[in-house]
């Protein structure tokens, strides 16, 4: 066995099996509604039967859909390799988006299985349109597949403000800046959200240090970038004066957007608020790690930015909430390894418990 593997044996059995319980979902789940349409070509029309054929149909569909053609990507080459190719990376994504949630929280360090399943728990329980988002093959491209590239780019900067020393291999350096190019052309909502993420770290990080950190500056620039060509879309005007309230200001439309953003929040987003701000209270009342608390804070932060973000699109479909949630999921993450091990572990470890059985039941 790989003494990586070895170190912690019951850790990667509960990533396996959370792994093959995906991979049974996406088996159960049948090809839906747009995923007939990507499996043909905006440039042609015609049927794709080859990889080079996605990139001038996503060029296409990049002025007459929207600017998510990053994602897309993704909807279009599952549609040409098949569904059971497609069920197997799929279920293997959302095995690295719970791997990067236990990152973001841990660290390089030890590995807690409790913490896993934990989180394993509350996204199956607490994601909002969870079918859409993480199974139906279109839906899990643009947003399960976007926001566990957002996670990942976000674990230098989760090292760089806990003290950790950066990996430097150049094929790792490399993957991190296409991931923040990508990551910022990924979502309307959480995109804007990391990169403002990006920017507090960077900015606490260079008060802390005296001088800005180079690679994290190119990895929020990259974003920045990746986030223009994505609302810069032609289609996206288009779009927004569909689902636009006929007869209102442009100002009217915001103040109702906002209005919209807010009470999709309470309705979806307070399960999830609710337990991060009880740990985060325990935390503190613990004096847990100062740099830990304001990781937490700007992973919650970035939560209701991600949410709030939706003001500015004139729809607000249910699965826009993923990054949202992810954000709390992140936020609650860092903070759980405080509480599990301080004087409320056995609190902590029922509750985990608890929200095992619940997932497992409604699965069942």
């Amino acid at each position: 066995m790989p003494r990586r593997l070895n170190r912690n044996p019951v850790f990667w059995a509960a990533l396996a099996l959370y792994f093959l319980f995906f991979l049974l979902l996406n088996i159960l789940t049948p090809l839906v509604s747009d995923d007939y349409r990507y499996a043909f070509s905006f440039a042609t029309d015609e049927r794709i039967t080859s990889v080079w054929q996605i990139f001038p149909s996503l060029y296409t569909h990049y002025f007459v859909m929207h600017g998510r053609t990053a994602v897309h990507f993704f909807t279009q080459l599952f549609m040409l390799l098949g569904k059971p190719v497609f069920n197997v990376c799929n279920a293997a994504v959302a095995a690295l988006l719970l791997l990067g949630l236990h990152r973001l929280s841990m660290g390089r360090g030890e590995k807690n299985p409790a913490l896993l399943l934990g989180l394993g728990a509350l996204t199956f329980l607490f994601m909002p349109a969870f079918g859409q988002t993480m199974l139906w093959l279109d839906g899990a491209c643009n947003y399960l597949w976007g926001v566990t590239i957002t996670v990942w780019v976000l674990v230098p900067f989760r090292d760089a403000l806990s003290g950790e020393r950066n990996v430097r291999s150049p094929w790792l350096l490399g993957l991190f800046c296409f991931g923040s190019l990508f990551m910022g052309a990924a979502s309307e909502s959480a995109s804007p959200a990391a990169i403002v993420l990006m920017l507090l770290c960077i900015a606490i990080l260079w008060k802390k240090t005296g001088k800005p950190n180079g690679r994290l500056c190119v990895s929020a620039g990259l974003a920045m970038i990746g986030f223009l060509i994505l609302v810069l879309s032609p289609a996206n005007a288009i779009r927004s004066s569909i689902y636009a309230t006929e007869g209102l200001s442009r100002m009217g439309q915001y103040l109702l957007n906002f209005q919209t953003a807010a009470q999709m929040l309470l309705q979806n987003g307070l399960p999830l608020m609710g337990i991060f701000l009880v740990l985060f209270a325990v935390a503190a009342a613990q004096k847990a790690d100062a740099n830990r608390l304001w990781l937490a804070a700007l992973l919650f932060l970035a939560g209701v930015l991600a949410n709030f973000a939706m003001t500015l699109s004139n729809g607000y479909p249910l699965r826009a909430m993923t990054g949202c949630a992810v954000f709390f999921l992140a936020g609650i993450g860092v903070l759980a390894p405080d509480v599990l091990r301080g004087e409320f572990r056995p609190l902590a470890l029922g509750a985990v418990a608890l929200a095992v059985c619940a997932a497992l039941i409604t699965a069942a």
